[in-house]
Parts: C-alpha cells; sequence; structure tokens
C-alpha cells in the first residue's frame, strides 16, 4: 500500500501480499497496545496500593478497590490480545479461500476428469469385447465372476453359500 493512500479496503484485502501486510500491521498496533494497557493497570494497581482511600481497610484497599481500579484497563488488554489472534486468523481464512481452495477443487476437478475417461475406455473396452455393458452388465458381471477381474485371475467367484443365522437364534443363549 502506497504512502498516498491512508485508508484500507476492500479492494486491497483481495491479494495474499496485502492481507498479510495489513494483518501485520494490525497485530503490531495491537499488541503493543495490550503491553501499555498491561502496564497502566499495573501501575493504576501499584498507586491503589501505595494511597489508599480514606476509611479503607486492609482487604478492601487490596482485592477490591485497588483490582477495581485495574480491571478495565485488563479488559482493554485482553481484547486486544483478541484482536491480534483475529487478525492472524484473517490471514489464515483468506490463504485458506483465497489460494487453496481453488487448487483443491482443481485437483478435484482433474481426479473426477481421470475417472470418467477410465470408465469411458472401460465402456469401450467392454463393447469391442462384446460383452454386457451398462450398470445391469456389470452387477450380473460381479455375481456371476464372469468380468474382466475374474478372468484376468482365471477363476470364477462364487458367492459364500452359507445360509443366514436368524436374528432371534442370537439371544437363545442369553435367557
Amino acid at each position: 500500500m502506497s504512502e498516498q493512500q491512508q485508508q484500507w479496503t476492500s479492494d486491497h484485502l483481495v491479494r495474499q501480499e496485502y492481507v498479510q501486510l495489513y494483518a501485520d500491521q494490525i497485530r503490531e498496533e495491537y499488541r503493543a497496545q495490550a503491553a501499555d494497557f498491561r502496564r497502566l493497570a499495573d501501575e493504576v494497581r501499584r498507586d491503589a496500593l501505595r494511597d489508599p482511600v480514606e476509611g479503607d481497610r486492609w482487604l478492601h484497599q487490596r482485592w477490591m478497590h485497588a483490582r477495581q481500579l485495574s480491571r478495565g484497563l485488563r479488559q482493554m488488554a485482553r481484547h486486544a490480545e483478541l484482536i491480534v489472534a483475529a487478525a492472524k486468523q484473517l490471514e489464515v481464512d483468506h490463504r485458506k479461500v483465497r489460494v487453496e481452495l481453488p487448487a483443491a477443487r482443481a485437483d478435484r476437478a482433474v481426479a473426477r476428469a481421470r475417472r470418467k475417461q477410465q470408465r469411458l475406455a472401460e465402456r469401450q473396452a467392454q463393447k469391442a469385447l462384446g460383452g454386457p455393458s451398462g450398470v445391469v452388465g456389470r452387477a450380473v458381471e460381479h455375481t456371476t465372476g464372469t468380468g474382466p477381474a475374474a478372468q484376468d485371475e482365471g477363476q470364477q467367484q462364487t458367492p459364500a453359500q452359507q445360509p443366514a443365522t436368524p436374528f432371534s437364534a442370537l439371544f437363545k443363549d442369553a435367557r
């Protein structure tokens, strides 16, 4: 971003290097602010302990009033630290959505096209051999064991001829 442009816009946050620059600037600024807030909170608490409110007892002075005075600054420090974490998450999310997602989609499209070509080549080979084609033909080949996989192995596949056990028979011994 040039010196002439003073304000970031969404148009700047389209490119990865600008998002990274913006996130770095935000992290640097809010880390410094968080450190300042913590330092100020510690100073306010020490001052409140040194100079208690008239009529305070020791417990009130230490745990209630001193802590109460520094609480707002500590909350501001926590919020600044959350902004630092959110700036890092902005960078990560941008990389996932703008860089990695299109690459993953392109990889999936290539794999899908490769599978489609492979299925087309298998169908053309099936038609050339004169065998059954389509889903029904593949199902028949699978159940009978006459498909190209079975022919390559030189053996026919037979389904297991074991009778199914009735469901009620499973619980007879449990009684």
